[in-house]
This record gives structure tokens, C-alpha cells and sequence, in this order.
């Protein structure tokens, strides 16, 4: 009897907990929406950076077909739903913890909308993964309290968008990035374990440039001058590692000393990029010194 009383009590404690975190997350309680943004755009950025990776790991895994073009293009465009879920609950709730939540199930949503489409409707690719971006809004950005969304005040709305202009462009690097350095770059016909572990190495790599970037102040003017900065060193042939090297080193001499790379232009980076490629002597941290003295 006591038995069947602790079971009982155990499950009804189970229940009282999901309750509780369906309340503390919904999109429907008042209280989930602040009057003010109160975390910082590091806290952000720590936030959707977590969630960029969780998703491409989730969805390279769950995810299973052989046309490499469709893969990229369905990855990418979730990758730009779950931002615009993510940029637009925080716009709107100031909550960060309820814009990472809902974030975290968007992607969820559209990977399970998007393994509804067998392989075959590959020619419907660009209308069924419109159709699974909106169904993963309709399960977010929709639900949110209509009435709460209009009562944001002018001044509320202008320090919200200035804290996402400078969001913005740090979504815009890591974007760039996922694309160019991770999916131009995997080969999706490989195994699942293959994938994974190419994909895991890859993202440290992207990870340990964004824990460089946040490990700095940083405003508008010095994350344009790195996006800047990764746009020209695409167009330079460069092995993966030394890649890497570079845009690093490049971010800490940068962001330790503001506003020296206003004349870097694409022939300073591609003769110096050259010159440290052929050079073995070269050290990464000199090649920058030497470029943007």
C-alpha cells in the first residue's frame, strides 16, 4: 500500500513540474514578458551560439538523405528560422530564457516537418521548407500574447533594437561561417559517425573564434570590422587550420587595439595572406602585426 502511495505521490509530482515549466515558458503568460531587456548581449550571444550548434548537430543527425544539395539548403534555411524565432521572442518578451526555450523547439519542429518529405518531393524543396519555416512559427512566434507585443513602449522598442543591431552582425559572422566553413565542406553522403565528428570539429573551430570574440568589447563598429575582415579572407585559398589561425589572431590584435583596420583593403590581405602561406618562418601573430600595423 505504502508502495503504491509513493508512486502515486512520485507521478504527481512529475505532473506539478510539468505544469510549472509549461507556465514559466509560455508564451501566453504575462509574466514571461519583462518590461526590459535585462541581459547582456554577451549573455545573448552565449545563448544563440548554444543554440546554432545543438541545432546543426540535431539536424545533420536526424536528417538522412543522399542529395548533398538538398541537405545544405534545408540546414540553412532552419538555421535562418530558428533565428528569426529567436531575434523576435527576445525583441518582444525580453526574455532570454523563453526566447532560447522556444528556440530550441522550433528547430525541433522543422526537422520533424521537414522528415515528412520523402525524398522524391525534392522538386517541391523550395515550397516544403517555406511550408516548415511557417509551421514553426505558427508553433512560436504566432503564439506569443498579441496584446503584450503592442503594449512595448517607443523607448523600450529603441533600446531593444540597439542591442539587436549590434546582435545582428554577430549572427551574421557565425552564419557566414556555418555556411562557407561547415556546410560547403562537409560531405553528407559519409557515414552518421563520420558526419558527426567532422561536423563536432568543425564547430569547435567556429567555437573557439566566437569564445575570442566574446571575450571582448565589443560594439557595432569592431564585429563590422571582423565580419569585414572574414569576408576577404574567403576569397583567399587557405588550408582549414591556417584559416582559423589567422582570423583569430586577427580578432585579438583587432579588438585589443580598435580602429587600426580601416584601410585593409583585398590586396594588403591577399599579398600578406600569400607571403604567411609560403612562409613557414611566419608566425600568425606576426603576419596580423605586419598587416595591420
Amino acid at each position: 500500500m505504502s508502495s503504491f502511495k509513493n508512486s502515486k505521490n512520485s507521478k504527481n509530482s512529475k505532473n506539478n513540474n510539468k505544469i510549472v515549466t509549461i507556465l514559466n515558458y509560455s508564451l501566453h503568460n504575462k509574466d514571461n514578458y519583462k518590461p526590459l531587456l535585462d541581459s547582456s548581449i554577451m549573455d545573448i550571444m552565449n545563448k544563440y551560439t548554444k543554440l546554432v550548434f545543438e541545432y546543426l548537430l540535431f539536424i545533420t543527425e536526424n536528417i538522412v538523405t543522399k542529395n548533398e544539395k538538398y541537405n545544405k539548403f534545408i540546414i540553412y534555411r532552419g538555421l535562418g528560422t530558428i533565428t528569426h524565432v529567436f531575434s523576435s521572442l527576445l525583441f518582444y518578451s525580453n526574455n532570454l530564457d523563453i526566447s532560447y526555450y522556444h528556440s530550441q523547439k522550433s528547430f525541433y519542429f522543422y526537422v520533424e516537418f521537414i522528415g515528412q518529405i520523402s525524398e522524391d518531393q525534392h522538386s517541391f524543396l523550395q515550397l516544403s521548407s517555406r511550408d516548415a519555416s511557417i509551421f514553426v512559427y505558427k508553433k512560436t512566434i504566432f503564439d506569443m500574447n498579441t496584446e503584450l507585443k503592442e503594449t512595448i513602449s517607443n523607448a523600450d522598442s529603441l533600446k531593444n533594437k540597439k542591442i539587436l543591431e549590434v546582435f545582428d552582425i554577430y549572427k551574421s559572422i557565425i552564419q557566414n561561417l556555418i555556411y562557407k566553413k561547415i556546410l560547403n565542406e562537409i560531405d553528407f553522403k559519409n557515414s552518421k559517425e563520420e558526419k558527426k565528428n567532422n561536423l563536432t570539429k568543425k564547430i569547435n573551430y567556429i567555437e573557439n573564434i566566437t569564445e575570442t570574440i566574446l571575450n571582448h568589447k565589443i560594439n557595432i563598429e569592431n564585429l563590422n570590422s571582423v565580419y569585414y575582415f572574414i569576408e576577404k579572407l574567403d576569397k583567399c585559398d587557405t588550408e582549414e587550420k591556417n584559416y582559423y589561425l589567422i582570423l583569430e589572431t586577427f580578432i585579438k590584435k583587432y579588438l585589443n587595439n580598435q580602429g587600426i583596420c580601416k584601410n585593409i583593403n583585398d590586396k594588403i590581405i591577399d599579398t600578406y595572406i600569400f607571403k604567411f602561406l609560403n612562409d613557414n618562418q611566419t608566425s600568425a601573430n606576426k603576419f596580423i602585426s605586419t598587416m595591420i600595423k
